[in-house]
């Protein structure tokens, strides 16, 4: 493609450059065929003609020029020959073609060498040059006047037109006109003459026809006109022929219908209808053969019913499923089938005296009931069946129809009638019977409402029983409970380790007599509908996370994972929360009872109107037989005796109850082996079938005044009073007591204690009158009282104006919980920052239902003027906000002293680097990821701060020197780092960080620390490596360190700590501020006082008993104690037993059968 000729059938010009010629550049830039005009060829000393083309490479995958062929087009033996034909163009017709530039291109006929050299100024030519087309007349080059009609050329860009003389073009045309106008009067004459000659002829038919109309007219049918010839009139005689032979034929149609619906009406039974309508078809229409067919629907047959003209035998039944044949055509289609051309070997034959002859024609007619086929009508015909039957036919068919299904509903209510009449008397029968047997009822009723008198005394007596029982329970057993706790808090110090034991079981297992006692008296108020309900609104999700985290230890000691899983729209509820919450208590208690290992999980969804709580768990399954019982009093699935499970088998039974009582239901499924899922449905709104106001406590204002915190202790015994009153004064509160109502009014009136905890039985004055009096005085009504007793009678308590309700006996964080709530203690107020509005609305949300106060900002600007005027408890920080990002906010907070310890949770969907993580590190108390679970992790996280916050303000300060301690905390996870880093800062230690076992060695060298903080899992050199290299060096060995880990460490990890001198040891999970700090400051004391004999880390003694290696001693020997063996698999049973044996036994304990 260098512009060179290569090949040529002129080889002399091989080799010339022709790359300025337009024919090469042309095709090579548009890639497409190209036109040079018409130029004058030296070569050929005459006008020429160039077209060239593009050739591609087919090489390469890309549209790739390779070369151009060029053929030059010799005009005088082509295109001007096709011109110079001037065939039907008379003597002055041309053609011609022209440039743009309206130059004559061909040889033309009044103009010699025209071509190239002649302009042409002609309208056509120049409109035609221009790119139109279109007729006209004008004048040519010559001046001559001419009809041109003139075109335009695109791929050439040529104006082509064609032309002729008008002289010689209208010559013809007159000469035309001249020849037409004797034509025309010739015609005239002629058809003039030959008109009167044919109405002579048309007239006398014409008249004939209308006499013949007359007669029709009159009632003659058969009146017809002549047919001679094949004129037209001819041909309109025999027209109102057929017209009357049809009108004829319609009229007989009309007849043979009305002959056949006049039989149908008069027939009178199912039979007779089907015989007269056989005959009249068959009459009608000239058929020798008739058949009809009756469908059953039992057998989805057709079956024959009667037929004339045919043996009976060879009609058999035949399916209603069939598609084939004629039948198959009449049930597929639902309409009536015509078959002609019959073969030879059809049952449809009619025999005579001379043999078999075959029919000709054979019509199937369905009988259809609300689209549905009833019954099938066969004819059959020797002759053929002609338009005129086969139009009766065709009439007669929908009237069939209706007649037969007026007829099947006549045998319907003929045959209903009589199973009516037979119903009747059976009916009359047994309502004979009825009446001796309500007789028997009566005697039965009055037996059942004597029964029934003695079940509702039977359940007084029972309910009257269980209220005296429940006291009679309740209060010696309220006297044991109590009298252990404040001995086992008294004596704390004074009592060994075991006997301390023992008090905690007599506790423990009086805790579980009292909830025993409650489970039945609850089953009776359910039984007795006497059960309160406190219908309120409240968060699901939160009572869900709070009952799952009371079973965290419980699971973590089984292995058990607890899961949660929420829906993002999961909604408030309004039901009784006490209730709830006892059911999911019981739920969630029993998954995780009855699961060996694995998980426990629990989720909840909204469904329509209710909310389905499922908890599903890996345990160890219910059978289907199991399954139907579980819900029933005293049922377990292992009853026996040696059932591994213990309990009573209420619990699920009252958790069914209450949740029916709550307008849902509990349910289960379950496979053996492999795990259950209890589903608990609650609606979202508690719909009570008789509408009672829900029981409220009274919202009151108290009047506060400073330093006020005296409670007053009413109950008539002593016991109570002493337990109440140590727990008060263990939270900082002044105690008064009184033993009588009317000394607790004397005292109330005189101290006017900050608030009140009155028992309601008392002799003398009971609690409601000591209540009165108080809500009566001026000087008292404004303290509030607390109901604490055995009495379940709420209404009465908050009717006089108590602002709560306590049971007995008596829970220490029930009775602080409560009497905080009316102490006005402010909740944790929290800040959130970030620029997202939707993730700021989600946040606040989270905070606000977990009881704490929300401030929102946008950005990091208003975050830092909110902060000049009010520091919050905890800041939840955004990283990416425009303006100050966090990074920003973050440093200028950690340089005011009033923000500096201020707790920071951050919060970004950033992916953060090194630098940015090592940023952070030390000024944030954590770092989450925005995610889906971003809630709840960011809840967990409050929670660990706002828990943090309330150790530190109970917490003794850690005594620092005026040199502050530096310890190097070695760590590689960067949520302990900065955990970890924020307490030990708060508390004035300098803290170096390193994040790996080199760098911890490297900063050893650089500056030796006051104390190491030291993780024992880490990549390259872990914990053990970086200790024994750090004591075998004399100015790094005394050191001293403290280690934490989550490994679970092994007895020879716990001697590879002790030889190197390990101080303390702290596992990863439990670890809290006040348990860290006490770690580090007995580490560095220890440290300071050289006592490290006294410091060293528990040993873990392990004895291994071998078989054989105890011998046996009779009982009785000197020295030597009876030996007993003790299987019991309750642990406080076997402590009880212990205690008692152990002085004079020798005790070997199992806890099952096999060990």
């Amino acid at each position: 493609v260098n512009g060179k000729i290569v090949l040529s059938t002129n080889p002399q010009t091989e080799g010339e450059d022709k790359s300025g010629d337009p024919y090469f550049t042309g095709p090579l830039q548009s890639g497409e065929i190209y036109f040079k005009d018409i130029y004058y060829s030296s070569a050929l000393k005459d006008p020429a003609m160039s077209v060239s083309v593009p050739v591609y490479s087919l090489e390469r995958e890309e549209s790739f020029v390779t070369g151009i062929v060029v053929a030059r087009i010799d005009l005088e033996h082509s295109l001007y020959d096709l011109l110079l034909d001037r065939t039907g163009m008379g003597s002055t017709g041309e053609t011609l073609i022209v440039n743009k530039d309206v130059v004559a291109l061909n040889e033309l006929r009044w103009f010699d060498n025209a071509p190239l050299r002649l302009k042409i100024d002609a309208r056509a030519a120049v409109m035609a040059s221009q790119g139109n087309a279109g007729v006209t007349e004008a004048t040519d080059y010559r001046g001559v006047e001419v009809l041109a009609a003139y075109s335009y050329i695109p791929r050439v860009q040529w104006g082509f037109v064609a032309k002729q003389d008008l002289s010689e073009i209208y010559a013809h045309i007159k000469r035309m006109l001249r020849e037409l106008f004797i034509l025309l009067v010739a015609t005239a004459v002629f058809v003039y003459i030959v008109s009167i000659i044919i109405s002579n002829n048309i007239a006398r038919p014409v008249v004939e026809m209308t006499d013949v109309s007359k007669k029709i007219q009159s009632g003659d049918i058969n009146a017809r006109n002549k047919e001679s010839g094949d004129d037209e009139i001819a041909f309109l005689a025999r027209s109102f022929n057929r017209m009357a032979d049809s009108m004829a034929a319609q009229i007989r149609i009309q007849q043979g219908v009305a002959d056949i619906s006049g039989k149908m009406v008069r027939a009178s039974g199912f039979e007779d209808f089907v015989k007269s309508l056989l005959d009249i078809l068959m009459d009608l229409t000239g058929s020798q053969i008739g058949a009809f067919y009756r469908y059953n629907g039992e057998n989805n047959r057709f079956e024959h019913y009667t037929s004339t003209g045919i043996n009976a035998e060879l009609l058999g039944p035949f399916d209603a499923s069939i598609s084939e044949g004629a039948f198959g055509k009449a049930l597929e289609t639902r309409k009536i089938s015509l078959i002609q051309n019959i073969p030879e070997d059809t049952i449809f034959m009619f025999r005579t005296f001379a043999g078999t002859a075959i029919p000709r024609d054979i019509i199937t007619i369905p009988v259809t009931v609300r689209d549905n086929v009833l019954a099938i009508i066969s004819l059959a015909s020797l002759k053929g069946y002609t338009q005129e039957q086969k139009e009766i036919i065709d009439q007669t068919w929908i009237g069939l129809n209706t007649m037969y299904s007026n007829l099947l509903a006549n045998e319907e209510e003929r045959r209903l009638a009589e199973e009516l009449e037979l119903t009747n008397r059976e009916l009359r029968a047994q309502a004979d019977e009825m009446n001796v047997q309500s007789d028997e009822l009566y005697q039965q009723n009055i037996e059942l409402e004597v029964q029934r008198k003695k079940v509702v005394e039977a359940n007084r007596l029972k309910s009257e029983f269980l209220s005296n029982m429940s006291h009679e329970l309740r209060t010696p057993l309220n006297s044991v409970m109590a009298l252990s706790s404040v001995l086992l808090m008294q004596t704390k110090d004074k009592l060994s380790e075991e006997e301390a034991e023992y008090l905690e079981i007599i506790e423990r297992n009086g805790r579980q007599l009292l909830l025993l006692i409650n489970d039945i008296l609850d089953l009776s108020k359910i039984e007795a509908g006497r059960m309160d309900l406190s219908v309120k609104s409240f968060s699901l999700r939160s009572l869900i996370e709070s009952v799952v985290e009371g079973h965290e230890i419980i699971a973590a000691g089984k292995n058990i994972e607890l899961k949660q899983d929420f829906a993002d729209d999961l909604p408030g509820i309004e039901s009784d929360e006490n209730k709830v919450s006892q059911i999911l208590q019981n739920l969630v208690g029993n998954a995780v009872k009855f699961t060996g290992s694995g998980s426990v999980s629990v989720s909840a969804v909204q469904d329509a109107d209710n909310i389905v709580v499922e908890v599903t768990d890996t345990g160890i399954g219910i059978t289907p037989e199991d399954q139907e019982h579980i819900f029933e009093e005293f049922r377990q699935v292992d009853g026996s005796a040696s059932r591994r499970y213990e309990g009573t088998g209420l619990g699920l039974t009252i958790a069914r109850k209450t949740a029916r009582l709550l307008g849902g239901d509990i349910t289960v499924t379950s496979t053996p082996g492999e795990g259950s899922a209890f589903s608990l449905i609650l609606p979202v709104k508690y719909m009570s079938e008789v509408l009672q106001p829900a029981l409220k406590i009274p919202e009151r204002i108290f009047k506060s005044r400073p330093g006020q915190k005296t409670i007053l202790v009413v109950d008539d015994e002593e016991d109570v009073v002493d337990m109440i009153s140590v727990n008060l004064r263990e939270e900082g509160y002044s105690v008064l007591t009184a033993a009588s109502g009317i000394q607790a009014l004397e005292l109330a009136k005189k101290n006017h204690p900050f608030a009140i905890t009155l028992d309601v039985i008392m002799p003398e004055m009971d609690g409601w009158e000591v209540l009165q009096g108080l809500k009566s005085d001026p000087e008292t009504v404004d303290i509030p009282v607390i109901i604490v007793s055995v009495s379940d009678n709420k209404e009465t308590g908050f009717a006089l104006g108590a602002v709560n309700f306590i049971s007995k006996p008596v829970n220490k964080g029930t009775l602080i919980a409560e009497i905080r709530k009316i102490s006005s203690v402010v909740p944790f107020r929290v800040l959130v920052v970030d620029d997202n509005r939707i993730d700021l609305d989600l946040m606040i949300k989270v905070i606000e239902e977990h009881n704490m106060n929300a401030v929102s900002v946008e950005n990091g600007k208003k975050c830092l003027e909110f902060l000049r005027k009010e520091v919050p408890d905890v800041l939840i920080l955004d990283l990416i906000m425009p303006g100050l990002d966090g990074f920003q906010v973050l440093d200028d907070l950690r340089r005011r002293p009033e923000t500096r310890d201020l707790p920071v949770i951050v919060v970004t969907a950033k992916d953060l680097t090194r630098q940015e993580r090592e940023r952070l590190s030390g000024n944030a108390s954590s770092v989450l990821a925005k995610s889906a679970t971003t809630s709840r992790e960011l809840l967990k996280e409050l929670k660990r701060v706002i828990k943090d916050l309330e150790a530190q303000s109970e917490t003794r300060p850690v005594p620092v020197k005026e040199t502050k301690n530096r310890i190097l905390l070695v760590e590689d996870n960067r949520a302990a780092i900065i955990q970890v880093k924020a307490i030990l800062e708060s508390c004035g230690y300098m803290v170096d960080v390193a994040d790996g076992g080199e760098k911890a060695l490297e900063k050893v060298r650089a500056r030796i620390p006051d104390g190491i903080i030291l993780d024992l899992m880490m990549p390259d050199v872990d914990g053990f490596e970086v200790l024994e290299k750090i004591r075998i060096t004399k100015a790094t060995s005394g050191i001293p360190v403290l280690v934490l880990t989550a490994k679970d460490l092994t007895p020879e990890d716990l001697k590879r700590l002790t030889f190197n001198n390990v101080q303390q040891l702290v596992q990863k999970g439990s670890i809290d501020r006040s348990g860290l700090l006490e770690k580090v400051e007995k580490m560095l004391y220890t440290h300071k006082e050289g006592s490290a004999d006294n410091t060293t880390a528990e040993k873990v003694i392990v004895v291994k008993k071998e078989k054989g290696a105890q011998k046996k001693k009779p009982p009785g020997e000197k020295g030597v104690l009876p030996t007993i063996l003790t299987i019991e698999d309750n642990p406080d049973n076997a402590a009880t037993i212990k205690a008692i044996l152990a002085k004079k036994y020798n005790i070997i304990e199992t806890t099952d059968g096999n060990e």
